[in-house]
């Protein structure tokens, strides 16, 4: 029996010869053969293997190359199963990574990779025997993705909306747009560089004007000072771009608004000056003598005008919301005056602003500086043209002044019923013609010489510049069809003193206040006078009372038939005047000022004459009743309450008709009265009377 010294092994060596001693001198040799057993372990080249890879690759693409694949050996009998070696990979690795050949020790992808998911990938890889039982070696693994440029910088918005007011001071910081690039940091894939850019086709000139983008940073601030009025809104495109390759882009949208301040004062438009003229008639009667326009740039309050006087004005008032400058219903004006009235149109910011305007206004005599040219149009084709009229009146007034200066103006127009003057054209119908009242000064003031006077022609000079003959023929330079085709004149005429529709009127309260006392003083002595005159003869007067402050007593006429209609159709047609409306220098109808005004008429104090009227003469009043005046001319008179007449009292109520003998009516207030043919008396019939005494005279 053999026994060994130690362990055998078979890697160390596999036999081992043995010589052997006999007893009888016999020596022999023995050869001992060691049989493998699979007890030796894989061991790997190296502890750690590290590998990189794109993360774009594709899958089954080699990771490992010959240098670098796994390399395991087996101490176990070569070219046994013990000593044959596979590779594997475990963990996270499997199905990311796979042996390529599980003998050769190659690795490669088994998906598609992203280094923004997982940069790395940290396994095992292993090495096992084909030996039984099966021993396996380890080795630790660790796969590096390199970054590609797969990434678009992402901006954290996706739109940015900011207010800002309006003038905000150059370099002040308006808003922050970061970006973010999830490819590698530190790398020129994730180095983000912003602009702006006008990425939809859109202007961006104002965002580029306006405003900067930190190319770095992404901070935007204020270029250029911003002026809400000429910029409310401003949109653009904030682009952020990487410096991978290729370059990969990001956008967002900034909507800038414009907070609008109070940075614009009121403007008066066409400029801060305006030259009102006009007459006496045209002050008093139309809403305004001129109409002032501001605008202003600001919105909202900021441009809302309120319009005053600079100073205290007595004569005229100014309509804050509308800028009319009007008459004040107490005041007047007369020919010569002249008035240079300082505008202030303030705006309703806060702090609020305003500007300065001057309202000059020249009053005219109709009769002395204004003449009137009937226009062969109608009334709403001279309405839209009356600027350009004008402008060639001052065209021809300068050409036959010889250049000097002459301005031309139109202080109202009117519509005519039908044409004085022979048409120049056979195809107008009647009635198209308007008349305009025209003026003409030689001397321009304006603004800077606003108190100076205004040097306006006569209306003789205008009629020898524009009057080719006393019948109002206008001059060749007013028939040019070139010029004033669209418009032609037919006559021109100076203004008479009657037609001027001016009626003085009182400037103090106090003047009112005493004519008005010493009128009823005159009535109240006149009605005393009466009163004791015909006393002693039983004869009683008609006093016909004012019937209010600013009326006037009527006369009385005697009334028939046809000139009662006259007499109706008077007073439907005074009342039937009505004032125009007028917000320009234009009116419909200029109504005749005679009808604006009436002058004192005295009280009649009708006596009552004994006499024999006809019986039962209905339509006719007696002359006891009412005295034959003449009626004053309707059109002189102002158009007033109507008159309150104080009835006629008979000459004595006696409840017997037996002493009267015949009837009649009254035509001013409709009633019956009795009276007798020879004695002359008369009194009024109560209504149950007036049947009796019909009868009565019937029978006779």
């Amino acid at each position: 029996m053999f026994r060994g010294d130690s362990a055998i092994v078979f890697e160390q060596p596999a036999e081992f010869p043995i010589v052997v001693d006999g007893q009888n001198g016999v020596i022999g040799a023995i050869l001992i053969l060691i049989d493998d057993c699979n007890d030796e372990t894989p061991i790997f080249d190296k502890s750690l293997y590290t590998w990189t890879i794109s993360e774009s690759a594709s899958i089954h693409t080699m990771i490992t190359t010959a240098t670098t694949r796994l390399s395991a050996s087996d101490r176990d009998e070569a070219a046994t199963s013990n000593s044959q070696i596979k590779y594997n990979v475990t963990g996270s690795a499997v199905g990311v990574f796979e042996m390529f050949n599980e003998d050769n020790g190659h690795v490669r992808t088994a998906a598609l990779l992203d280094r923004e998911t997982q940069a790395a990938y940290s396994f095992d890889c292993i090495a096992y025997d084909q030996g039984t039982p099966q021993l396996t070696g380890t080795a630790s693994c660790i796969v590096y993705l390199t970054d590609v440029n797969d990434e678009s910088p992402v901006f954290s918005q996706t739109s940015y909306t900011i207010t800002v007011n309006e003038n905000l001071p150059i370099g002040d910081v308006i808003v922050t747009v970061p970006a973010t690039d999830d490819d590698e940091p530190g790398n020129l894939n994730s180095e983000i560089v912003y602009s702006i850019s006008d990425a939809t086709g859109t202007d961006y000139s104002d965002a580029i004007n306006y405003f900067n983008l930190g190319s770095t940073t992404g901070i935007l601030s204020v270029r250029r000072e911003i002026d809400y009025e000429t910029t409310t809104e401003v949109i653009f495109k904030a682009i952020a771009v990487d410096k991978g390759s290729p370059a990969l882009t990001g956008s967002t949208t900034v909507t800038v608004s414009i907070v609008d301040l109070n940075d614009n004062a009121p403007v008066f438009q066409p400029s801060n000056f305006y030259h009102a003229v006009l007459t006496p008639a045209f002050a008093e009667q139309f809403p305004c003598v001129e109409t002032v326009v501001a605008t202003d740039a600001d919105t909202g309050q900021n441009g809302l005008i309120t319009y005053m006087f600079k100073n205290l004005e007595y004569k005229f008032e100014i309509y804050p919301d509308s800028g009319c400058v009007s008459l004040r219903p107490d005041q007047t004006v007369r020919p010569d005056d002249k008035f240079s009235l300082r505008v202030i149109a303030e705006d309703n910011g806060n702090p609020s602003l305003s500007t300065e305007g001057v309202v000059r206004v020249d009053v005219l005599s109709m009769d002395l500086s204004v003449v009137k040219m009937v226009v062969e149009t109608s009334y709403a084709t001279f309405a839209a043209n009356q600027e350009a009229f004008a402008e060639d009146l001052t065209t021809v007034c300068q050409q036959l002044k010889r250049g000097q200066f002459c301005q031309m103006g139109i202080i109202y127009f009117e519509r005519n019923q039908s044409s004085k003057r022979k048409k120049r054209t056979a195809t107008l119908n009647a009635g198209q013609s308007v008349t305009v009242y025209v003026y003409a000064y030689e001397n321009n003031v304006d603004l800077s010489n606003a108190e100076a006077d205004a040097n306006f022609l006569t209306a003789s000079e205008m009629l020898e510049l524009f009057q080719a003959s006393g019948d109002g023929t206008p001059t060749n330079s007013l028939q040019d069809d070139d010029v004033f085709g669209g418009y032609p004149i037919v006559s021109v005429e100076g203004v008479p003193k009657k037609d001027e529709k001016f009626v003085s009127s009182f400037e103090n309260r106090w003047i009112v206040a005493i004519a008005i006392i010493t009128i009823l003083l005159i009535l109240a002595t006149l009605a005393a006078y009466a009163y004791f005159r015909y006393k002693g003869d039983g004869t009683r007067v008609t006093v016909v009372k004012p019937s209010g402050r600013n009326s006037r007593a009527k006369p009385t006429q005697p009334v028939s038939r046809n000139n009662r209609e006259t007499s109706r159709g008077d007073e439907a047609r005074r009342r039937n005047v009505t004032a125009p409306n007028n917000t320009s220098r234009q009116q419909n109808d200029f109504p005749d000022a005679s009808k604006l005004r009436q002058k004192a008429v005295a009280p009649v104090i009708a006596p009552v004459p004994v006499g024999k009227p006809s019986v039962l003469e209905k339509s006719v009043a007696p002359k006891n009743l009412h005295d034959e005046e003449d009626k004053p001319d309707v059109g002189k008179i102002r158009e007033t309450k109507p008159e309150v007449q104080e009835k006629p009292v008979p000459t004595q109520q006696n409840s017997d008709l037996d002493d009267f003998n015949g009837m009649a009516q009254d035509p001013a207030t409709g009633r019956y009265y009795a009276y007798n043919t020879s004695t002359g008396k008369r009194r009024w019939l109560r209504t149950k009377e007036v049947e009796i005494m019909k009868e009565k005279v019937k029978n006779k």
